[in-house]
């Protein structure tokens, strides 16, 4: 039987924004190297991992989710006027 043991270190911009997140196994090798970029109003607009691109994010003048890419994929969200996702 196989343990793994993930070990993670966050670190934080202001408050509670995370900025990077590494985890680690059970050997302490990186096997995870996450950063975070935000937009003014703090939603997460981008994520890497180890310095590569894995996802992309936009939204509408509302704060709400635009569009979503990644794996080189675009997904496009339409609302209602509550913010409820209606289509993809």
């Amino acid at each position: 039987m196989f343990l793994l043991f993930f070990h993670q270190i966050y670190v934080y911009n202001v408050g509670i924004i995370v900025a990077t997140m590494k985890g680690r196994n059970n050997v302490r090798s990186l096997v995870v190297d996450l950063a975070y970029t935000y937009t003014d109003a703090e939603q997460i607009s981008q994520i890497t991992n180890a310095g590569v691109v894995k996802g992309k994010y936009t939204y509408t003048t509302n704060g709400f989710l635009k569009t979503v890419e990644a794996n080189g994929k675009t997904l496009q969200y339409t609302h209602d006027g509550m913010g409820n996702i209606l289509n993809t």
